[in-house]
């Protein structure tokens, strides 16, 4: 297994993963799934400036990904780095979980974002995923709040 820093080329792979992921985490398609991963890849290739993917791949087939969004803050007098980082799309497919391929893409994406500088990552887990991330080191530090639309 090979992880690595996905590339253009990579979109339609991230596209399929993203369908699989949200179509298991029970999300119902408003659309089918050749238009999604159409409309993804465009999407992924206009923000890709924003955005760094992760994939683990084996024999060639994508089976993991990771992707991290680099938000801009305003400078602070203190120059900490003028990034944040938000973790999103962590995906495994089933047939390759509980092979620790999670924990490893996501070691990778943190040595990363240390690369970059980037001042802190945040994830929003679900339930379910709590306790992957406090494994990984992820604090409940501070309490965010949301306004829904």
């Amino acid at each position: 297994m090979i992880i690595r820093l996905a590339t253009p080329n990579d979109f339609p792979n991230i596209a399929r993963l993203r369908w699989d992921f949200k179509i298991e985490d029970g999300e119902v398609a408003a659309i089918t799934r050749e238009q999604f991963e159409q409309q993804c890849c465009s999407k992924l290739q206009k923000e890709s400036a924003a955005w760094a993917h992760f994939l683990a791949v084996e024999h060639d087939d994508p089976i993991g990904m990771v992707s991290i969004c680099k938000v801009p803050k305003i400078l602070s007098p203190n120059l900490k780095s003028d990034l944040i980082g938000y973790l999103t799309n962590t995906y495994v497919v089933p047939s390759m979980r509980n092979r620790n391929i999670g924990d490893q893409l996501l070691k990778f994406a943190i040595d990363w974002v240390k690369q970059q500088h980037i001042e802190l990552l945040f994830v929003w887990p679900s339930d379910r995923s709590r306790s992957f991330y406090s494994r990984l080191g992820f604090k409940a530090e501070n309490d965010i709040m949301e306004l829904l639309f």
